[in-house]
This record gives C-alpha cells, structure tokens and sequence, in this order.
C-alpha cells in the first residue's frame, strides 16, 4: 500500500524512496491517518445513536413508511385469512382466545357473520412473521346477537360497568376550595 501511495505522491517515480526517513515518515502518516478514519466513523457512528436515542428520528420515519400500508376495513361476510389470539392476560380476559370455537358454535347453529375485518397483505406478513396487529386497546369487550329483522337477541359486556372518561369519576368543582 506504501509504493502504490508513494507512487501517488511522486508522478513519474517508480523507485522507493533513497531516503529510509522519508519510507518511516511515510508509513507513520499512512496509519496515522487509517486509525483517524476509524477513529472518526466510530465517532460518527456513536454520535448518530446519541441523537438517534434523543429523537427517535430514523425510527419514526422508518416504522412510518412501513407501517404506511399496514391497513384494515371492515367488509361485508366472513374473512378467509382472520387470526386470533391465541394467549395474552387481557386477550383471555375479554374472550378473544375463546373466538374460534365460540364462531363455529354458532355457525353450526346457523348463524352468520355479517361483516368482518380485511387485512392487508403487508400487515397479514407483518403478523406472520410473529408481530402484533394494529388495533386500538379497548377497555370493554362486548357482544351483541341480532336476528334478521334486527332485533337484539343477545347483548352482553364486559366489564358491565364502566366510565367512559377520567372525567366522569371525579367531577371536577366550578370554584376553588
């Protein structure tokens, strides 16, 4: 690496330098400037984390543009590709493990799902591969029955009783005291 430098250094020289001062002088600024510039990218490479760890800058604009197509809606029928949960406290509390069976129990007593949520394909990959659907976390589970005429046959919730806002358990008083 030296002669191909050196080489640089002189145009038209082939030879090594005569002076075996100039070659050590040479060699020295070489790995000099080697460990500088690893020096400097380990630099640079622990200031980005610093600020990455201040800001989450490239973390939000990453899961941003990956999560941009990771959508649902609802469709009319039943979905071909549905997953539930299968373990979790708070899916266990409010039911959502006990689906499956609970769904053919009632489609064996001719019941019908009238609507049901559609994945994406990069949000159906996404949980595949062992991530968690996007969903708002609800603080109440529930189950409403109708028959054809829309008429509720079966409603139920849980917990039976609940606030809707912090608000509301704690009015706040119009006037200091």
């Amino acid at each position: 690496m030296v002669d191909a430098v050196w080489e640089h250094l002189l145009p038209g020289s082939r030879r090594q330098p005569s002076d075996p001062g100039r070659r050590r002088l040479l060699v020295r600024v070489v790995r000099l400037a080697r460990w500088g510039v690893v020096l400097g990218g380990i630099a640079s490479l622990g200031w980005g984390l610093v600020a990455e760890g201040r800001s989450s800058y490239l973390q939000s604009r990453l899961l941003s543009r990956w999560t941009a197509d990771m959508t649902f809606e609802v469709r009319p029928g039943p979905s071909d590709a549905i997953r539930f949960p299968r373990w979790g406290p708070y899916d266990e509390r409010l039911g959502y493990t006990r689906l499956p069976p609970f769904i053919d129990w009632l489609t064996a007593r001719h019941f019908g799902i009238a609507r049901q949520a559609r994945w994406s394909p990069s949000l159906e990959r996404f949980v595949d591969q062992g991530g968690y659907a996007i969903y708002d976390e609800k603080t109440r589970a529930g189950l409403q029955l109708f028959d054809r005429d829309r008429n509720v046959l079966y409603d139920a919730s849980y917990p039976l009783l609940a606030y809707r806002d912090f608000e509301l358990i704690f009015p706040q008083k119009s006037g200091r005291g």
